[in-house]
């Protein structure tokens, strides 16, 4: 599996990562790309029924920042226009 990932370099599906394993154990699963592609993912893992997703990145700080500020607003936004477009 590895190899095969590392072919692909390291992504495994849209904005899915797995470059990070090759340096940390775990949880190593990374999204990449924009705020909006970010968003579009988390809500797709909302669509399959998860409740919580651990969202952490490097520099730590500046990282959480970025995604409260463009990331989570996207997330509100589509689930409020998903609710919107469905009644």
């Amino acid at each position: 599996m590895m190899k095969t990932s590392a072919k692909r370099r390291f992504q495994i599906g849209p904005n899915l990562w797995t470059g990070l394993t090759q340096v940390l154990s775990g949880n190593s699963i990374a999204l990449v790309g924009t705020a909006d592609q970010i968003a579009d993912r988390l809500i797709e893992f909302i669509d399959l029924g998860f409740d919580y997703v651990l969202l952490r990145g490097f520099p730590h700080l500046e990282t959480i920042e970025q995604v409260g500020a463009s990331v989570i607003p996207l997330v509100r936004e589509k689930l409020q226009q998903a609710k919107l477009f469905h009644h």
